[in-house]
C-alpha cells in the first residue's frame, strides 16, 4: 500500500513494517540523466507510529525558528496529514 501525501513524501508499507518514503534524485552515472526514485527513510511496526514519525520530520525540517513559527508549522502539517490520510468516497447512483 502506498499513501501520497505530496511530492517529498509517502507512506507505504510491506509485509513486515510502515516506512516513511522520500523522493530522491539523483544523476544515472551511466546515462547523465537525473532519475527520481522513492527511498525509504523511516521504519516503524505500525501506521500510528508512521504518521507521528512524519509529522516530527516535517517539523524538524521546517524553517521555523520560534516557539510561534513551530505551533503554526504543527498546524500546516496536521492538515496537510489531514487532507492526505481523509478516505474520499464518491457514490454513483445506477
Amino acid at each position: 500500500m502506498i499513501i501520497p501525501i505530496d511530492d517529498k513524501h509517502r507512506l507505504a508499507t510491506d509485509r513486515y513494517q510502515w516506512m516513511i518514503q522520500e523522493m530522491k534524485s539523483y544523476k544515472d552515472s551511466k546515462t547523465g540523466e537525473q532519475v527520481k526514485n522513492w527511498e525509504g527513510i523511516k521504519f516503524y511496526p505500525t501506521i500510528e507510529g508512521a504518521v507521528n514519525g512524519l509529522a516530527q520530520l516535517r517539523l524538524r525540517l521546517s524553517e521555523a525558528e520560534t516557539l510561534t513559527d513551530a505551533l503554526a508549522e504543527v498546524k500546516n502539517i496536521a492538515k496537510l496529514l489531514k487532507t492526505a490520510l481523509t478516505l474520499q468516497f464518491k457514490v454513483e447512483e445506477r
